[in-house]
């Protein structure tokens, strides 16, 4: 499902970074850690082809994503990637209802409020959807993540550090969540951290060094 090989990537003035090959199955549920400046979001952001390597590929699903255009990258992103951020960025001024279908017309799908329904439903945040975001806790926040980085049927969802602002009670809370939707919607799920509380909630874990 996702394959790398002999990636690397440099940023202007810096090191360059070397990753380690990466097999990940459909449906496998993933935990990428290491410390800071491993390249752990660096490696996210190649995978989402918001980044291009040095050298190396990339293999999503069959297509060697290093191999697109941007603007081919931006589709298949748009198609088959949901990305969960550090931060919860949405619209303050739009309810949590249509920052989700906004996410749907951003990637060029018709608004589909029968898919929204179920996603919100399985989240147990259909009564929050009328809310702007400010009304919300943080942990009802990163529920919508999770319903905005599923409304367009991805295969793969990336997540950049999701529970970084979360404490201890909430932290299980989410991940356990996350990785519940994702097992029901048959989502390949790639989590990148430091946090070292979500390593006993993964079997597979892939440790980054930083290579020079």
């Amino acid at each position: 499902m996702i394959y790398t090989n002999e990636l690397k990537f440099k940023y202007p003035k810096e090191n360059t970074l070397s990753f380690k090959d990466i097999s990940l199955l459909a449906g496998q549920q993933t935990l990428i850690k290491g410390v800071s400046g491993s390249g752990k979001t660096t490696l996210l952001h190649l995978l989402s082809g918001v980044l291009t390597p040095e050298s190396g590929s990339i293999i999503i699903n069959d297509i060697h994503l290093e191999q697109l255009s941007n603007q081919q990258k931006d589709r298949f992103r748009a198609k088959n990637i949901g990305i969960i951020f550090q931060r919860n960025l949405f619209i303050k001024s739009l309810s949590m209802l249509e920052n989700m279908l906004l996410a749907q017309r951003i990637a060029g799908n018709n608004t589909d409020k029968e898919i929204l329904e179920e996603i919100l439903r399985e989240l147990d945040i259909s009564n929050l959807s009328g809310k702007i975001p400010h009304h919300l806790s943080q942990g009802e926040q990163q529920r919508f993540s999770i319903a905005r980085a599923l409304v367009n049927r991805p295969k793969v969802i990336l997540a950049d550090e999701p529970t970084s602002s979360l404490d201890d009670v909430n932290c299980v809370k989410f991940t356990e969540l996350l990785k519940e939707v994702c097992e029901k919607f048959r989502v390949t799920l790639v989590i990148a951290t430091h946090d070292s509380r979500l390593e006993q909630a993964f079997n597979h874990i892939v440790e980054l060094n930083h290579k020079k």
